[in-house]
């Protein structure tokens, strides 16, 4: 037979070693779950290559087929569709997962871009500057070919070689000789070869752009290359950004019926046939369950639906009370009136929230476009002894994080609003009331009381990372009280392995994150230690007898195995060791919010979302035990494109709850998340834990201890 991939003859001889049934799955029988789903993945790929498909490596691999392109000739785009693929084999068969997205590019070639660059008078080193600028990563080069697919991250632009003049040796197969004969030959002859693509005289003169890949240099035809994000002057337009919402898929409806196109194609598949296979024409019928909603505690004897406090039917749980003087309004002169209508607007909200404010200590400068007038101001006028919150009225966003840099030092949490904001006169309550309710929560006061009657005693943390440069930001919160409403936050962070140049001296990827999971879990532990440490404060001397970790933040599978294989156990042994006869219940429950899966309800004919709180757990799952399981759940109601469920798979649990009540609790959870009305798609602390790593990273910092026990970052 012949290689479809690479067009080489390969002998292919099959043995008969044994056989299994899938839902009969032993120890012994599950080292060759891998095997047959890489075989499957195979066969997959290649359907999708008799069909043409090109696979785009990268951080989102994908199959593009050329032909499908749809011309956006208004606005010189083109908008590919794409679809990435995957097979599970679970107790219940062999299932083949796609999911589609819309990639948009533009129609102009990188030859383009170079030319116009040239015409408007730009040196060679200027074109380079202009589009490989060096101390910008926002703004990095990234195209895609138009040949393969693939996308690639430019490092050089070579105006000193092209096509004709490049000279390199590569192997080439002849499928009528079915001979594979080594060539020496220039860039141009190889893709006529290669790929059938003759480049116009014109063209072969153009320079290469240089791709470092695996020690090697890879070299491109900026003919052949367009380039993958569009101009900010593009996407900041709304209205132009609105125009291209034809092409995306904004209905459910839309991505049911392009992936259905898709299974169509694999219906009339040779490859599928040629293996005795077939894949069922109809999407898989599952049967999922709806969740309660969450209620709230309104006063110790009455209990409230959620929908309550979403219509602002009720006060708040633990409305602050903000004395004269004890916060502080800090505005330019130009901002006077603003600073007035801001203190006469918080005060009429203040009142359908049960909040208590009174004149705040007004701080006002000169000018609103220089940072170091804001600090001085704060340094001279206010006592973080006494002052209790700082609001700053800023002239633009980006002087934020300087000032909020400096409060924080000072251990004050603080608001910002932009004047921009409220220069829009009106009596629209509803964003002060917001803005108040972020003050209360910031100056760690609920908003509300969610009833959680299966996690009574229990301390509940969420953890989370952010990838910058070579260091990982670990966000771990944990919560301190019996309503799981109060927390305690910290940020960590530890160095990732670098790349070596030489190869000798490179780690393997199981090296490599063996390494990141030591240093994680060293740090998740200590955390744990000093939450403990906190809630035995808290709760006058009484610990937590059950303790659910949501470790989101993840990464590949492989991380995820040595999570379960080290990171758990040293988790476990940490909690078990904080006090002597301390054994209290435990669930680790592992996020995957990445999941390629996606769910449709489908009633009449009608494609819609499910809506929020809708689980799936006893199909399509990995593990349908009592005590180790995993489950889809759509936390979130989506209002437009198509829900992406979470998946939770609980890998450790000596707890009594029982799976429902496991499930109930986690979606009840994401509603715990303040700066929403309603739920979120993962529990509350992990969206803590992620906004604090965030902020820690935006802004270099770990943040004060003065302010573990606040929101303050939100």
């Amino acid at each position: 037979m012949n290689s479809t991939v690479r067009e080489e003859p390969v002998n292919l001889t099959i043995r008969f070693k044994s056989s299994f049934s899938l839902n009969e799955q032993s120890e012994a029988n599950r080292s060759y779950l891998g095997i047959v789903q890489n075989f499957m993945l195979n066969i997959v790929k290649t359907t999708l290559y008799e069909y043409r498909f090109k696979y785009n490596k990268g951080r989102l691999p994908r199959f593009y087929l050329a032909t499908d392109m749809v011309p956006i000739q208004r606005y010189d785009l083109e908008m590919w569709p794409s679809y990435d693929t995957y097979v599970k084999i679970l107790n219940d068969g062999i299932f083949f997962n796609s999911d589609c997205a819309t990639k948009v590019f533009s129609s102009n070639t990188i030859l383009d871009l170079i030319n116009e660059l040239r015409r408007d008078g730009c040196s060679h080193q200027e074109v380079c500057d202009e589009l490989l600028p060096k101390n910008n990563v926002n703004r990095r080069l990234v195209v895609i070919s138009t040949y393969n697919s693939r996308t690639y991250q430019i490092n050089d632009i070579k105006f000193d070689t092209s096509p004709s003049k490049y000279i390199f040796t590569f192997n080439l197969y002849d499928p009528e000789t079915q001979q594979t004969t080594q060539h020496t030959q220039n860039l141009a002859f190889y893709f006529e070869k290669k790929y059938g693509i003759k480049i116009p005289e014109r063209h072969l003169n153009q320079p290469l752009l240089v791709v470092h890949e695996n020690d090697q240099k890879v070299y491109l035809c900026p003919s052949l290359c367009k380039k993958v994000s569009l101009q900010k002057s593009f996407t900041s337009n709304s209205r132009k950004m609105k125009c291209l919402e034809d092409y995306k898929l904004s209905y459910p409806e839309q991505r049911y019926n392009r992936i259905n196109t898709l299974i169509q194609r694999f219906q009339l598949s040779d490859v599928l046939s040629g293996w005795g296979l077939k894949i069922d024409p109809n999407f898989a019928q599952v049967r999922a369950k709806q969740l309660p909603g969450p209620q709230i505690y309104n006063e110790p004897q009455e209990i409230l639906e959620w929908s309550s406090y979403k219509n602002r039917e009720t006060i708040l749980s633990m409305p602050i009370y903000l004395k004269k003087e004890t916060w502080a309004l800090l505005y330019s002169s130009k901002d006077y009136d603003n600073a007035n209508y801001l203190v006469e607007m918080l005060t009429k909200a203040s009142k359908g929230l049960g909040i208590k404010i009174e004149e705040p200590q007004y701080i006002e400068i000169e000018r609103n476009d220089k940072q170091k007038m804001y600090i001085k101001a704060m340094k001279e006028d206010t006592d973080p002894l006494y002052t209790k919150f700082v609001v700053v009225i800023l002239g633009k966003n980006n002087q934020k994080a300087y000032i909020k840099t400096f409060l924080d030092d000072q251990g004050i949490p603080s608001q910002f609003i932009l004047s921009e904001t409220l220069q829009q006169r009106g009596n629209n309550l509803i964003i002060f009331s917001n803005i108040l309710k972020q003050i209360n929560a910031k100056l760690s006061h609920d908003l509300y009381k969610i009833k959680l009657p299966s996690l009574r005693n229990t301390m509940v943390i969420g953890t989370n990372i952010v990838n910058i440069d070579h260091e990982s930001i670990i966000g771990l919160c944990a919560s301190m009280n019996q309503e799981i409403s109060q927390y305690y936050t910290k940020t960590d962070k530890h160095s990732l392995p670098r790349r070596e140049k030489k190869q000798s001296q490179r780690l393997t990827q199981d090296q490599q994150e063996s390494i990141i999971t030591e240093k994680r879990s060293k740090i998740i532990c200590k955390f744990i230690q000093k939450s403990l440490v906190s809630y035995l404060e808290k709760n006058k001397g009484s610990l937590p007898d059950q303790i659910i970790i949501y470790r989101d933040g993840l990464g590949g599978s492989s991380l995820q195995e040595k999570v379960k294989k080290h990171e758990i156990k040293e988790v476990i042994s940490t909690i078990q060791a904080f006090k002597q006869d301390y054994d209290p219940k435990i669930i680790y429950c592992l996020i995957d919010r990445n999941t390629s899966l996606r769910l449709f309800y489908k009633q009449n004919g009608d494609v819609s979302n499910p809506q929020a709180g809708t689980v799936l757990d006893s199909t399509l799952v990995e593990n349908q035990g009592d005590q180790i399981y995993d489950f889809f759940m759509i936390p979130h109601q989506v209002q437009s494109a198509t829900a992406k469920p979470v998946h939770f798979k609980v890998a450790h649990n000596t707890s009594n709850l029982t799976k429902e009540q496991f499930e109930i609790s986690t979606y009840h959870l994401c509603y715990n998340y303040l700066n929403v009305t309603g739920p979120i798609k993962t529990p509350a602390p992990c969206m803590y834990a992620k906004k604090i790593a965030l902020y820690s990273a935006a802004n270099d910092i770990f943040p004060n201890e003065n302010l573990d026990f606040t929101l303050h970052f939100l």
